[in-house]
């Protein structure tokens, strides 16, 4: 999830109508917390910059687990996540993301487990101090790590839109930062074949197939 210059984006009249409500506080009870779901839910977060290989992971890692992806921050929201951090109103984008990450949860009903693609680690990049501390990182949580050369090259084979290398350097430098300071397990991903490096997460986050909560 890469910064960009951009006007706000249309997000769609059942979004918009949700963007109103009191302010919070960034001390206010943890905005992860709807992504613990039940007791009885095991729920795990894979975190990475573009192209980092995490939606890659989280296809293998749902299937290990048996499983489902959700994917809260994606697609036209997730621009529009993007242009509030731009625009440093993180009260809003706070409150907002927590409003999507419960929805995309409670829209999986059942025990199995959740894999989500992109979690604490990406609001981190995104908020600012005191807010970021709203969104500790789950338990099981994982950062896919990939240099900005492999980034670019992975973004360039998918067809997307790159800029500069240096704007992924600094954004893959603060990813680290923030796993490394919550001590959330790094997985590099360059040179690992992705059934390894899956294999190699779950074992980071003392999981293995067929895991439940």
């Amino acid at each position: 999830m890469t910064v960009r210059d951009a006007g706000e984006p249309g997000i769609g009249a059942r979004l918009r109508a949700r963007l109103h409500g009191a302010p919070r506080r960034p001390d206010e009870a943890s905005a992860a917390a709807p992504a613990r779901g039940a007791p009885s839910r095991l729920v795990v977060a894979l975190d990475g910059h573009d192209g980092s290989g995490k939606s890659t992971l989280a296809v293998l890692i749902a299937e290990r687990l048996g499983g489902r992806i959700v994917k809260p921050f994606g697609g036209r929201f997730g621009q529009y996540m993007l242009w509030l951090s731009g625009q440093r109103r993180y009260d809003l984008l706070s409150r907002v993301a927590e409003e999507e990450l419960r929805r995309a949860v409670a829209a999986e009903p059942g025990d199995h487990p959740l894999v989500i693609d992109r979690h604490a680690l990406t609001m981190g990049v995104l908020l600012s101090e005191p807010w970021r501390r709203r969104w500790p990182p789950l338990p099981h949580t994982v950062l896919c790590y990939a240099d900005s050369s492999t980034v670019v090259r992975r973004l360039r084979e998918r067809g997307e839109a790159v800029g500069r290398e240096a704007r992924h350097a600094a954004g893959i430098r603060r990813y680290r930062a923030l796993a490394e300071a919550a001590g959330v397990p790094i997985i590099a991903t360059r040179d690992a074949a992705p059934a390894d490096a899956a294999a190699a997460a779950l074992a980071a986050m003392g999981l293995s197939p067929g895991s439940v909560a």
